[in-house]
């Protein structure tokens, strides 16, 4: 989580937005249906912390609400507790 709020703080650009109709809360007790919202996505990418590790930060709005936190999560995978920040190979290319 710290590494979150570090991107968050110190990101200047947006790697991603992504800008949805979504259905939001619980089905009505009247028809079923559930009320449908416009919520906007935004993704963050940095290389962070001691061990250089790259991380991506979802920040979320629903309507004209408050952005908030969403969540935070490694961009690539991590194997034997190492991240890989190329692909095998690369210089082939």
């Amino acid at each position: 989580m710290p590494l979150a709020l570090e991107i968050i703080e110190k990101s200047g650009t947006i790697q991603e937005y992504r800008k949805i109709l979504m259905p939001i809360g619980k089905k009505s007790k009247q028809d079923g249906f559930v009320k449908m919202k416009e919520v906007e996505f935004w993704g963050l990418v940095a290389i962070v912390g001691e061990k250089s590790r790259k991380i991506k930060t979802i920040l979320r709005r629903v309507g004209d609400g408050n952005v908030i936190f969403w969540s935070v999560m490694p961009y690539s995978k991590i194997r034997n507790g190492e991240q890989k920040m190329f692909i095998e190979g690369i210089e082939e290319d």
